[in-house]
């Protein structure tokens, strides 16, 4: 497993950090290449191992996300065009579909992963919270806030609704702007 974190992405915006990633990876001599997002707390290492089943007999393995994204990409080099990769509507909600179409556009093999959820934004954290009252994101909020249920549940029921905002959306791949 290589770690693509922030420190050796390069590029000034997300298409171009990831499609280099990819590229670096197959120009190492990697055959398929997996990427999975940092944003989807469902996702298990049976997702992975998944994905490497499927990644043998397809060209193309894809995780969708509620949100049109997708968590995972999972690409044979064959199937790898740098430009048209980069090319894609990254970080919005017809990525899933653009990448299907691609796919069945050059007759490629395709195979998918169940749906999941990721957290792009403030409230996307809070529902997630609210809906997965065992999860470690309701506990971290639970004591980062200081309380504790049934204040809590309230609270993930008034705050999402408060329009909570972020400088931008959380997406995957992480980067740092240098200060």
């Amino acid at each position: 497993m290589i770690w693509f974190d922030e420190s050796k992405q390069q590029g000034q915006d997300f298409s171009s950090r990831i499609t280099q990633a990819f590229s670096d990876l197959f120009a190492q001599g990697y055959e398929k290449v997996i990427s999975i997002g940092n944003d989807s707390p469902d996702l298990t290492t049976a997702h992975i191992e998944t994905a490497l089943q499927k990644l043998e007999e397809n060209e193309l393995v894809l995780g969708p996300s509620a949100d049109g994204g997708a968590y995972l990409i999972g690409i044979h080099k064959s199937h790898f065009n740098a430009a048209a990769f980069k090319a894609l509507p990254w970080q919005q909600e017809n990525l899933f579909a653009e990448l299907v179409a691609d796919a069945h556009t050059h007759k490629r093999s395709i195979s998918f992963l169940g749906l999941l959820n990721d957290l792009d934004t403030a409230e996307d954290v809070f529902a997630y919270a609210k809906i997965n009252t065992k999860s470690f994101i309701y506990f971290f909020i639970e004591d980062l806030i200081g309380q504790k249920r049934p204040v809590l549940d309230q609270l993930l029921l008034i705050i999402p609704s408060q329009k909570c905002r972020s400088i931008r959306a959380l997406r995957a791949p992480p980067y740092q702007i240098a200060a």
